[in-house]
């Protein structure tokens, strides 16, 4: 909760942290990372420096840009889970 206030704040220093990022990180190949209960300071700095590098790769011009990206990934994998399940 704490890292969406400070992304409202500063879209542009500080990345949203929750399992949606979490899960398309994971699927992309990324480093995985502890639940978000369980961050501490040293470990979002590590999180927040994957997003922006995430959005100097893809071009992108705000970490919120890197969060809607993941989110779609997030939603598209569950898209697909769930089209397997239900088959």
């Amino acid at each position: 909760m704490l890292t969406e206030a400070m992304h409202t704040w500063n879209p542009a220093r500080y990345a949203a942290m929750n399992k949606n990022p979490l899960t398309s990180l994971k699927e992309l190949g990324f480093p995985e990372f502890p639940l978000p209960q369980s961050f501490d300071g040293a470990t979002y700095a590590k999180y927040n420096q994957v997003i922006t590098d995430l959005a100097g790769w893809c071009g992108f011009q705000s970490l919120g840009q890197v969060d809607q990206f993941l989110n779609y990934v997030y939603w598209k994998l569950k898209k697909r889970q769930t089209k397997k399940t239900a088959a």
